[in-house]
């Protein structure tokens, strides 16, 4: 049977490269049909990669090469599209100021996500000493602060860190620029 994928509901999601690897080597090493089925992903740096999920009635659903080779719509303009759907369903982005870091929020599910959004990074929402500087520790954690801010930088790995150690559905320790 075909799965039908609403293109409105498909966005993007960001994880550690070796999320991507850990599952794909369950997913070859299961006998289920999922084994079948290669989940679907851009490279974004060398460390993360996008993923793609249809959200649906508050429930994530991975695509696999697969499904995207099934849409109505060119992978060359899925990230494109995922973005536009990932800005409908976000609750306003929060930001919290604390002296020289911001933490973002977006509803708990795609913090993460937000690093895609081009719009908001260039805004001028983010007052920072430099060039902005963001950690991404967990799915539902972002953190902010500029690049020539020694102390803002520390700030941003403490808590990185302390998130890193402490939270569900990690993402990375490094800092991003």
């Amino acid at each position: 049977m075909k799965i039908i994928i609403n293109v409105a509901s498909i966005v993007p999601v960001i994880r550690h490269a070796d999320y991507l690897q850990g599952t794909l080597e369950l997913m070859d090493s299961s006998n289920s049909d999922l084994s079948k089925s290669r989940l679907y992903f851009e490279r974004l740096n060398t460390e993360l990669v996008v993923l793609y999920v249809e959200a649906m009635d508050g429930k994530l659903r991975f695509l696999s090469a697969q499904d995207i080779d099934g849409l109505t719509l060119e992978r060359k303009s899925l990230r494109e599209k995922s973005i536009e759907n990932l800005k409908t369903i976000l609750p306003q982005i929060g930001l919290e100021r604390y002296d020289d870091t911001y933490i973002v929020s977006a509803g708990g599910s795609f913090e993460s996500s937000l690093i895609l959004l081009d719009s908001f990074w260039d805004s001028g929402n983010l007052d920072v000493d430099g060039d902005i500087v963001v950690a991404i520790p967990a799915r539902d954690w972002v953190l902010v602060t500029g690049s020539s801010n020694a102390v803002g930088i520390e700030k941003v790995k403490t808590v990185g860190n302390k998130v890193f150690k402490y939270s569900s559905y990690l993402i990375s320790k490094a800092i991003f620029s």
